[in-house]
Protein backbone atom coordinates (compact mmCIF):
# COMPACT_ATOMS: atom_id res chain seq x y z
CA UNK A 1 0.00 0.00 0.00
CA UNK A 2 1.44 3.24 -0.64
CA UNK A 3 0.23 7.10 -0.67
CA UNK A 4 1.31 10.01 -2.80
CA UNK A 5 -0.13 13.70 -2.14
CA UNK A 6 0.73 16.76 -4.19
CA UNK A 7 -1.24 20.11 -4.40
CA UNK A 8 -3.25 21.82 -7.28
CA UNK A 9 -5.70 24.70 -7.29
CA UNK A 10 -5.75 24.87 -3.13
CA UNK A 11 -6.87 21.12 -3.26
CA UNK A 12 -4.14 18.78 -1.55
CA UNK A 13 -4.62 15.44 -3.74
CA UNK A 14 -3.98 11.93 -1.91
CA UNK A 15 -3.50 9.34 -4.58
CA UNK A 16 -4.06 5.95 -2.84
CA UNK A 17 -2.47 2.34 -4.57
CA UNK A 18 -3.66 -1.11 -2.73
CA UNK A 19 -5.79 -1.96 0.08
CA UNK A 20 -6.86 0.69 3.04
CA UNK A 21 -7.05 -1.33 6.31
CA UNK A 22 -6.35 -1.07 9.69
CA UNK A 23 -2.48 -1.93 9.03
CA UNK A 24 -2.11 1.00 6.91
CA UNK A 25 -5.30 3.63 7.87
CA UNK A 26 -2.88 5.11 9.87
CA UNK A 27 -0.83 6.26 6.87
CA UNK A 28 -3.77 7.98 5.01
CA UNK A 29 -5.00 9.75 8.04
CA UNK A 30 -1.32 10.80 8.71
CA UNK A 31 -1.40 12.17 4.59
CA UNK A 32 -4.61 14.74 5.53
CA UNK A 33 -4.57 18.35 6.71
CA UNK A 34 -4.85 18.38 10.72
CA UNK A 35 -8.17 19.41 12.09
CA UNK A 36 -6.30 22.86 12.36
CA UNK A 37 -5.35 23.44 9.08
CA UNK A 38 -7.94 25.67 6.89
CA UNK A 39 -6.63 25.62 4.03
CA UNK A 40 -7.10 22.93 1.91
CA UNK A 41 -9.87 21.04 0.33
CA UNK A 42 -9.11 17.61 0.13
CA UNK A 43 -9.47 15.25 -3.20
CA UNK A 44 -8.43 11.10 -2.67
CA UNK A 45 -8.11 9.37 -5.95
CA UNK A 46 -9.11 5.79 -4.97
CA UNK A 47 -8.84 4.77 -8.55
CA UNK A 48 -6.32 2.07 -8.02
CA UNK A 49 -7.82 0.86 -4.28
CA UNK A 50 -9.46 -2.21 -4.81
CA UNK A 51 -10.42 -2.94 -0.86
CA UNK A 52 -11.40 -0.61 2.48
CA UNK A 53 -12.12 -1.68 5.44
CA UNK A 54 -14.27 -0.11 8.43
CA UNK A 55 -10.84 1.36 10.03
CA UNK A 56 -10.52 3.35 6.23
CA UNK A 57 -14.14 4.72 6.02
CA UNK A 58 -13.45 5.69 9.97
CA UNK A 59 -10.49 7.75 8.45
CA UNK A 60 -12.61 9.43 6.20
CA UNK A 61 -15.78 10.14 7.76
CA UNK A 62 -13.11 12.00 10.54
CA UNK A 63 -11.64 14.02 7.91
CA UNK A 64 -14.58 14.93 6.14
CA UNK A 65 -16.66 16.28 9.42
CA UNK A 66 -12.67 18.22 10.16
CA UNK A 67 -13.00 19.76 6.77
CA UNK A 68 -16.76 20.46 6.83
CA UNK A 69 -16.12 22.58 10.09
CA UNK A 70 -13.95 25.06 8.47
CA UNK A 71 -15.91 25.22 5.17
CA UNK A 72 -13.53 23.30 3.52
CA UNK A 73 -14.57 19.99 1.21
CA UNK A 74 -13.33 16.10 1.12
CA UNK A 75 -14.03 14.42 -2.29
CA UNK A 76 -13.01 11.04 -3.77
CA UNK A 77 -12.90 10.30 -7.44
CA UNK A 78 -11.98 6.64 -9.12
CA UNK A 79 -14.35 4.81 -7.06
CA UNK A 80 -14.26 1.40 -7.92
CA UNK A 81 -17.32 -0.36 -7.58
CA UNK A 82 -16.63 -2.29 -5.02
CA UNK A 83 -15.67 0.49 -2.62
CA UNK A 84 -19.00 1.98 -3.89
CA UNK A 85 -20.88 -0.34 -2.63
CA UNK A 86 -19.19 0.01 0.92
CA UNK A 87 -19.71 3.33 0.83
CA UNK A 88 -23.63 3.23 -0.43
CA UNK A 89 -23.96 0.04 2.69
CA UNK A 90 -22.33 2.17 5.14
CA UNK A 91 -24.29 6.13 4.25
CA UNK A 92 -20.91 7.58 3.69
CA UNK A 93 -21.33 8.14 -0.49
CA UNK A 94 -24.60 10.16 0.38
CA UNK A 95 -22.18 12.37 2.25
CA UNK A 96 -18.95 12.56 -0.14
CA UNK A 97 -18.51 14.20 -3.48
CA UNK A 98 -17.53 11.52 -5.51
CA UNK A 99 -16.01 12.02 -9.06
CA UNK A 100 -15.50 9.74 -12.10
CA UNK A 101 -11.59 11.46 -12.18
CA UNK A 102 -9.28 13.98 -11.30
CA UNK A 103 -10.17 15.71 -14.06
CA UNK A 104 -13.68 15.01 -13.65
CA UNK A 105 -13.56 16.80 -10.21
CA UNK A 106 -11.68 20.43 -11.33
CA UNK A 107 -13.47 20.20 -14.07
CA UNK A 108 -16.66 20.12 -11.87
CA UNK A 109 -14.94 23.15 -9.34
CA UNK A 110 -14.48 25.43 -12.69
CA UNK A 111 -18.28 24.90 -13.30
CA UNK A 112 -19.72 25.49 -10.16
CA UNK A 113 -18.46 29.03 -10.02
CA UNK A 114 -19.92 29.47 -13.69
CA UNK A 115 -23.30 28.21 -12.16
CA UNK A 116 -24.98 31.65 -11.13
CA UNK A 117 -28.63 32.78 -11.86
CA UNK A 118 -28.80 35.24 -14.64
CA UNK A 119 -27.24 37.89 -14.38
CA UNK A 120 -29.74 41.12 -13.20
CA UNK A 121 -27.25 44.02 -14.31
CA UNK A 122 -23.93 44.94 -15.45
CA UNK A 123 -22.40 44.77 -12.15
CA UNK A 124 -23.42 41.18 -11.71
CA UNK A 125 -22.27 40.41 -14.95
CA UNK A 126 -18.81 41.61 -14.44
CA UNK A 127 -18.30 40.22 -10.85
CA UNK A 128 -19.04 36.99 -12.77
CA UNK A 129 -16.58 37.68 -15.35
CA UNK A 130 -14.04 38.75 -12.67
CA UNK A 131 -15.11 35.68 -10.67
CA UNK A 132 -14.76 33.23 -13.41
CA UNK A 133 -11.09 34.64 -13.64
CA UNK A 134 -9.76 34.31 -10.51
CA UNK A 135 -11.12 30.46 -10.97
CA UNK A 136 -9.32 29.76 -14.10
CA UNK A 137 -5.59 30.78 -12.40
CA UNK A 138 -6.64 29.09 -9.46
CA UNK A 139 -7.05 25.60 -11.51
CA UNK A 140 -4.19 26.75 -13.44
CA UNK A 141 -6.70 26.12 -16.19
CA UNK A 142 -5.32 28.89 -18.42
CA UNK A 143 -6.87 28.07 -21.64
CA UNK A 144 -9.93 29.50 -20.04
CA UNK A 145 -8.80 33.16 -19.95
CA UNK A 146 -9.56 34.22 -23.46
CA UNK A 147 -13.29 33.99 -22.23
CA UNK A 148 -12.71 36.80 -19.61
CA UNK A 149 -9.80 38.99 -20.97
CA UNK A 150 -9.00 41.06 -24.06
CA UNK A 151 -6.37 40.63 -26.17
CA UNK A 152 -3.51 43.31 -24.77
CA UNK A 153 -5.14 43.13 -21.61
CA UNK A 154 -2.60 45.51 -19.15
CA UNK A 155 -2.14 44.70 -15.68
CA UNK A 156 -0.05 46.72 -13.03
CA UNK A 157 1.21 45.68 -9.18
CA UNK A 158 2.74 46.81 -6.35
CA UNK A 159 6.60 46.96 -6.72
CA UNK A 160 8.37 43.72 -4.73
CA UNK A 161 10.21 44.62 -2.19
CA UNK A 162 13.11 43.52 -4.07
CA UNK A 163 12.01 44.35 -7.07
CA UNK A 164 11.56 47.08 -9.74
CA UNK A 165 8.86 44.78 -11.20
CA UNK A 166 5.72 47.02 -12.20
CA UNK A 167 2.86 46.87 -15.39
CA UNK A 168 2.85 44.40 -17.88
CA UNK A 169 0.69 44.73 -21.47
CA UNK A 170 -0.10 41.47 -23.11
CA UNK A 171 -1.07 41.40 -27.16
CA UNK A 172 -2.94 38.16 -27.01
CA UNK A 173 -4.69 35.99 -24.27
CA UNK A 174 -2.03 33.24 -25.04
CA UNK A 175 0.89 35.82 -24.03
CA UNK A 176 -1.00 36.31 -20.38
CA UNK A 177 -1.32 32.32 -20.18
CA UNK A 178 2.24 31.92 -20.31
CA UNK A 179 3.53 34.66 -18.30
CA UNK A 180 0.80 32.83 -14.98
CA UNK A 181 2.35 29.34 -16.04
CA UNK A 182 6.17 30.84 -15.47
CA UNK A 183 4.75 32.85 -12.78
CA UNK A 184 3.31 29.51 -11.20
CA UNK A 185 5.98 27.16 -11.97
CA UNK A 186 7.33 26.72 -8.59
CA UNK A 187 4.43 27.36 -6.45
CA UNK A 188 0.90 26.29 -5.93
CA UNK A 189 -1.64 29.27 -5.70
CA UNK A 190 -4.95 29.24 -3.69
CA UNK A 191 -7.71 32.74 -4.01
CA UNK A 192 -10.02 33.23 -1.40
CA UNK A 193 -12.02 36.36 -2.27
CA UNK A 194 -13.22 38.35 1.06
CA UNK A 195 -15.60 40.74 -0.69
CA UNK A 196 -16.47 41.90 -4.22
CA UNK A 197 -17.88 44.82 -5.27
CA UNK A 198 -18.87 46.59 -8.90
CA UNK A 199 -19.77 49.95 -9.73
CA UNK A 200 -19.73 51.01 -13.29
CA UNK A 201 -16.97 49.24 -15.79
CA UNK A 202 -15.05 48.66 -12.30
CA UNK A 203 -14.86 45.99 -10.08
CA UNK A 204 -12.82 45.86 -6.65
CA UNK A 205 -12.19 43.08 -5.09
CA UNK A 206 -10.75 42.05 -1.50
CA UNK A 207 -8.44 38.90 -2.12
CA UNK A 208 -6.19 36.91 0.25
CA UNK A 209 -4.09 34.69 -1.54
CA UNK A 210 -2.08 31.69 -0.37
CA UNK A 211 1.28 30.75 -2.13
CA UNK A 212 2.34 27.04 -1.06
CA UNK A 213 6.47 26.24 -2.87
CA UNK A 214 7.63 22.88 -3.65
CA UNK A 215 10.26 23.60 -0.98
CA UNK A 216 7.37 23.26 1.82
CA UNK A 217 7.43 26.86 2.52
CA UNK A 218 4.22 28.84 2.69
CA UNK A 219 3.08 32.70 2.25
CA UNK A 220 -0.46 34.05 2.42
CA UNK A 221 -0.88 37.78 1.31
CA UNK A 222 -3.64 39.78 1.43
CA UNK A 223 -4.20 42.25 -1.50
CA UNK A 224 -7.00 44.49 -3.22
CA UNK A 225 -7.30 44.06 -7.05
CA UNK A 226 -9.25 46.52 -9.57
CA UNK A 227 -10.43 45.23 -12.59
CA UNK A 228 -12.27 47.28 -15.95
CA UNK A 229 -14.19 45.08 -17.93
CA UNK A 230 -15.65 46.06 -21.27
CA UNK A 231 -18.39 44.11 -23.06
CA UNK A 232 -18.05 41.17 -20.27
CA UNK A 233 -14.17 41.02 -20.56
CA UNK A 234 -11.35 42.24 -18.51
CA UNK A 235 -9.55 44.92 -20.18
CA UNK A 236 -7.17 46.19 -16.97
CA UNK A 237 -6.23 44.76 -13.81
CA UNK A 238 -4.37 46.56 -10.97
CA UNK A 239 -3.36 44.71 -7.85
CA UNK A 240 -2.02 46.48 -4.66
CA UNK A 241 -0.02 43.69 -2.20
CA UNK A 242 0.64 43.90 1.20
CA UNK A 243 3.79 43.43 0.59
CA UNK A 244 5.29 44.33 4.56
CA UNK A 245 3.23 41.16 5.66
CA UNK A 246 4.57 39.56 2.05
CA UNK A 247 7.68 39.91 4.20
CA UNK A 248 7.54 39.50 7.49
CA UNK A 249 6.88 35.73 6.65
CA UNK A 250 9.80 35.26 4.98
CA UNK A 251 12.06 36.59 7.47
Amino acid sequence: MSFNTSRLGGTLIVRADGRIDSRNAGELEACLPSADETRSNVLIDLQSVDYMSSAGLRVLLQALKERQAVGRRLSCCGVQPSIRQVFDISGLSTHLELHDSQDAYFARAVQVAKEVSEPASLQQRNKEAVLQFLMAIQFQRFAELSAVTVDGMTTTHTHSLNTQQGGHEFSSSAEYSDYLKQLNATKDIEIVVQSMLAEGDMVAVHNLSTHSYTDGRSMTTPYMSFYRLHDGKIVEASHVYDRLHEQSQLT
